[in-house]
């Protein structure tokens, strides 16, 4: 879709980031009042479910990028805000992309593929799945980067505010699961937050207002590209028995992170004192992205309940707890019970020690059925989320990785 340049405009630039190329004005659209009120575009809940990562770009210099605040939540060029989840597993829940007011449906193109990310990047020119609304008085409203097979509407379509029209995907020019959702006013862009009680029902906060995680929990090794792509997996419990030299490595989808801010991992041990601290100034701040945090586990770390605060300038972000057991023969889980959960977590090989074919052999002779283990639905439900501890664990000897990914 080409929104075409106006008689007597100053300035036009292209946003190459959607995969759909729009031809823009970035000046005179800033003052243009609302004519409709908005519903936010996405089901779920803001700051825990999705975030808002870019803004557009108000800056109109060249090679210049500024979002409503002055902040940098934006790149050059930008015409829309970009809404991010975390992570693939989040996606593949189903994110609802909502009619953000009533209209006609335009523009409604589904079928691409939706999973590129940095891993596997799109190829120039990618088209995207997304939906266009015409809401009259030369407003248009566009939601692009949808899911694959997810587009709910047709061209000619009256939708009314709220109403279903896609997923959340990563199809088109995208880096990771996001909505794509710019407002245009006579084909101009226009920066809603900068006249927020005009264009929104219930405007949000600025991100960088809030910082906070999107989702966050333990691991017993550094998160490859990929996992933090896809949705690191949380480990719970780790076992005594299996001696020096573990890792547990605390993960973070986070946000909002100002630059100046002061950091705080404090790591507890089960009698709630202190393990170690690690706080560091971080002069760079990040805006949406990922971090980890880890450390190597002692020889007879003490059993129970270990907790790991994250704080941003003394406030608490996100508290996870993992919990260190005496292994049980035939607790695969380190649940403190041999079950059926030890089976399927022997068939998944997500159990949190290393198993041998022998190992589920003798668990199948002791506690099993006569079902042979590959006659077993590959339909594995997963455990309850309500019954898996969190955890985190560290040493005196601390470190840390930073991956970020812009949404």
């Amino acid at each position: 879709m080409i929104h075409t340049i106006e008689s007597g405009s100053s300035r036009a630039s292209k946003c190459i980031s959607m995969g759909i190329c729009f031809v823009f004005l970035l000046t005179s659209s800033q003052t243009l009042r609302a004519q409709i009120k908005l519903v936010f575009p996405l089901g779920g809940t803001a700051f825990e479910d999705w975030v808002i990562g870019n803004y557009n770009d108000v800056d109109t210099r060249p090679i210049a990028d500024s979002d409503y605040r002055g902040g940098n939540y934006t790149y050059d060029g930008h015409d829309a805000l970009d809404i991010g989840l975390a992570h693939f597993r989040k996606m593949d829940e189903g994110v609802t992309v909502l009619a953000a007011a009533p209209g006609t449906v335009v523009t409604a193109m589904d079928g691409a593929f939706d999973r590129w990310a940095p891993s596997n990047p799109n190829p120039p020119g990618e088209i995207g799945n997304l939906v266009v609304i015409d809401h009259g008085g030369g407003i248009r409203t566009t939601y692009a980067h949808l899911k694959k097979d997810s587009v709910s509407v047709q061209v000619g379509d009256s939708v009314i505010a709220g109403q279903q029209v896609g997923l959340v995907g990563s199809s088109g020019g995208s880096t990771g699961p996001h909505l794509h959702f710019a407002v245009y006013q006579n084909g101009n862009p226009v920066e809603t937050y900068k006249n927020p009680d005009q264009w929104w029902y219930d405007p949000l906060p600025y991100t960088g207002d809030v910082p906070g995680v999107l989702d966050s929990g333990i691991a017993n090794h550094w998160p490859t590209q990929t996992e933090v792509e896809a949705g690191v997996h949380h480990q719970g419990i780790y076992s005594v028995e299996d001696g020096s030299g573990q890792l547990a490595v605390m993960w973070n989808y986070l946000y909002g992170i100002s630059a100046g801010s002061e950091i705080s991992f404090q790591f507890l041990r089960p009698n709630g004192s202190q393990y170690a601290n690690y706080q560091w100034t971080d002069e760079n701040g990040l805006t949406v992205g990922f971090w980890n945090i880890g450390v190597d586990l002692p020889s007879s770390p003490d059993l129970g309940v270990w907790n790991v605060n994250f704080r941003v300038n003394g406030e608490l972000i996100s508290n996870k707890s993992f919990l260190v057991v005496e292994p049980i023969p035939g607790d695969f889980d380190l649940d403190g019970d041999v079950d059926g959960e030890d089976f399927l977590s022997w068939q998944r090989g997500d159990s949190p020690v290393a198993l041998s074919r022998q190992d589920f052999d003798d668990w199948q002779e002791t506690y099993g059925t006569a079902t042979p283990y590959s006659a077993v639905s590959t339909q594995i439900p997963e455990v309850s989320s309500s019954t898996l501890i969190l955890i985190g664990i560290l040493t005196s000897l601390v470190r840390r990785q930073l991956v970020t990914r812009e949404v």
